[in-house]
C-alpha cells in the first residue's frame, strides 16, 4: 500500500450524539403580505461611537422596520480625524398595510434627526459643513 509515504489520518463520528443535539421541528414563517421599502443612510460620527446604541436608539424610535443593516465603515480621505463614516440601511415594513412614500420620508426624518442630536452624526452630503 505504500503507507510509509502518506500521511494517515483516522476518526471517528458518533452520529447518536450529533443526533441527539439537531431539532428536526420544522419551523414555518408566513411571508409578508405587503411590500418592504428600504432607505440607506451615509453619516459621519465621533470615531468612538457605540454602534448598537445607535440602533437601540433607532428602534426606540417604534417605527415599522424590519432590521437595519451596516453596509460600509470607512476612515480615511474627505472623513475628517477622529471620525468615521457608516452606511446603513433601514428596512421599513407594516404589517397590515403598504408604507406611503410620504411615512417613510417621515420616518427617515425621524431617523436623521436622532442621529443628528443625540450622536452628533453628519450627513455624508453635508460633510462641508464640518
Amino acid at each position: 500500500y505504500d503507507v510509509e509515504k502518506e500521511e494517515i489520518y483516522a476518526g471517528e463520528i458518533y452520529l447518536e450524539k450529533i443526533l441527539e443535539m439537531v431539532s428536526f421541528e420544522k419551523i414555518f414563517k408566513e411571508l409578508p403580505r405587503f411590500p418592504s421599502s428600504r432607505r440607506d443612510f451615509s453619516f459621519i460620527f465621533p470615531a468612538d461611537l457605540n454602534w448598537e446604541e445607535v440602533e437601540n436608539a433607532i428602534y426606540s424610535l417604534n417605527l415599522p422596520l424590519e432590521k437595519i443593516e451596516v453596509f460600509d465603515i470607512y476612515r480615511g480621505k474627505k472623513i475628517p480625524q477622529g471620525k468615521i463614516s457608516i452606511s446603513f440601511s433601514v428596512i421599513f415594513r407594516h404589517r397590515e398595510r403598504t408604507l406611503e412614500t410620504l411615512e417613510i420620508d417621515k420616518f427617515s426624518e425621524k431617523i436623521m434627526s436622532i442621529l443628528k442630536t443625540k450622536f452628533g452624526g453628519i450627513l455624508r452630503g453635508e460633510i462641508s459643513n464640518i
